[in-house]
């Protein structure tokens, strides 16, 4: 764990009841860097193996449960995409230009980030059809590449860099191997000359979205995912859910440095570090045999239709049922109980959240001088079922984030018009889109990525927005 302030992150985290991790090499280097770093040894007898995977870490007489569960999608998502009318043209589109000469179609969706392999995948494509003269006129590659909003995290200069290099592979594999094995699309890239030119087919970035990469899916037979480091990728489980769906066959062939290749394991893994293992298993993906294929889609499809994302939040509901109730018989003491033939079975009190109360509110507003305000934004300033519903049917790429409403709007503008108010707007979207949704709003503070980033009431623009840092910063090394 190579963060300067990794003890207080660490720290904080166990002041939580339970903590959840996708896959079990994460949970175990967690337990491992608490051990490490905050000395927590005698305690863990401490690592308790409980029932649904679990872990646990005694803490000052605290139990801290750590729960293992992969999170997964919502087939019927995809299944109510395949059929929607926004799918259809968008794929036919793509019919038109990549499945033209009836060939065998590999490919993927990537961001624009060299930890996302692209350039590696173009490299062994090129590879591929060097070697093997019998993929030159069968194989074709379908590429979507999608640039990164600039942040101060992704300067626009390190996406231009990752943009440049695989635009030049994609120009040379079809100088070398003819247009038709290759179509690499970069959303809202248009080539200044016809010699630059990557694709016949255009994407605007206002048509990149949800329906479109639905559309790739149906068009690959070969998913191919060559991510140097990948934590939570999603993109894998809608295909392997869009093509079973569809009722036809495919195969993953995953990075082993991605998190969902320890999940689907019908897939091909590959080293991405290594061109010739990934031209090799390629070439075994392209090979397999259709009761192979179908067994390994089977196994994936097995994993994606038992982890969806409602019983991934059922699973975490009952684990924090469970740790609620071990905290109630560890403090029945105190708490006290209620007799049973049983016997003595503790009681939890809950102190349950009043409902805000308008008339008193308004009369302190009314007879203060000074006022301060921090609202939310996604789940206060918007209701929280309306977030989950956009987020659905937006879950995208580029930034479709949900504005509040305009009386919202125009209560934040009246607050913030006052000289005796201030008004600051927090939530973990990017700076960019909370500009988007409250730039026009003068003398309104606001704090984007939880905080670490932050722009001060009165000004605007992108530029405006600075890094917040404690007072004592220990990022010098």
């Amino acid at each position: 764990m190579a963060l300067p302030q990794r003890k207080a992150v660490l720290e904080s985290m166990l002041h939580s009841s339970i903590i959840g991790f996708h896959l079990y090499e994460y949970a175990r280097n967690f337990l491992i860097a608490a051990r490490r770093i905050l000395g927590l040894v005698e305690p863990t007898r401490g690592t308790q193996h409980m029932s649904s995977g679990m872990l646990g870490l005694e803490i000052n007489s605290r139990q801290v449960v750590v729960s293992v569960s992969h999170v997964g999608i919502e087939p019927s998502i995809i299944e109510s995409r395949l059929v929607s009318p926004q799918v259809l043209p968008s794929a036919q589109k793509l019919a038109e230009v990549v499945g033209r000469n009836g060939r065998t179609v590999i490919g993927g969706v990537e961001w624009l980030v060299s930890m996302q392999g692209a350039a590696i995948k173009l490299m062994a494509f090129e590879s591929l059809l060097e070697h093997y003269e019998k993929y030159r006129t069968t194989v074709t590659m379908l590429q979507v590449c999608v640039p990164l909003s600039n942040t101060s995290l992704r300067p626009e200069s390190q996406t231009r860099d990752v943009a440049a290099a695989c635009r030049e592979i994609a120009v040379r594999i079809r100088q070398r191997f003819g247009p038709d094995s290759l179509q690499y699309i970069e959303v809202g890239y248009v080539p200044p000359t016809e010699a630059l030119r990557t694709s016949e087919l255009l994407m605007p970035t206002e048509e990149w979205c949800v329906s479109t990469r639905v559309a790739v899916w149906t068009m690959l037979d070969v998913l191919v995912v060559t991510a140097i480091r990948d934590g939570l990728n999603m993109l894998p489980f809608e295909y392997v859910c869009a093509r079973r769906l569809k009722g036809d066959g495919g195969v993953c062939v995953l990075s082993e440095f991605t998190g969902c290749s320890r999940v689907l394991n019908g897939a091909i893994r590959i080293n991405p570090f290594s061109l010739v293992s990934v031209v090799e298993a390629l070439d075994r993906a392209l090979s397999l045999d259709l009761r192979d294929a179908q067994a390994r889609m089977a196994k994936d499809w097995a994993f994606l239709d038992a982890h969806t994302t409602s019983s991934w939040v059922q699973l975490f509901v009952k684990d924090l049922k469970r740790v609620s109730l071990l905290e109630a018989e560890r403090n029945s003491a105190v708490l006290g109980g209620v007799e049973s033939d049983a016997g003595r079975v503790p009681t939890l009190q809950v102190l349950l959240p009043r409902k805000l109360e308008v008339e008193p509110l308004a009369r302190a507003y009314r007879a203060a001088t000074r006022r301060v305000f921090c609202f939310g934004l996604d789940g206060t300033l918007i209701p929280q079922d309306t977030v989950i519903t956009h987020l659905k049917d937006n879950h995208d790429f580029v930034g479709r984030g949900q504005a509040p409403s305009p009386a919202v709007l125009h209560c934040l503008l009246a607050l913030a018009a006052d000289p005796a108010n201030e008004v600051h707007v927090l939530s973990g979207r990017g700076a960019s889109d909370m500009s988007a949704i409250f730039g026009s709003i003068d003398r309104l503070g606001l704090a984007a990525e939880l905080g670490y980033l932050q722009r001060a009431a009165g000004t605007r623009g992108e530029g405006q927005w600075v890094r917040h840092a404690p007072a004592t910063d220990s990022n010098q090394w």
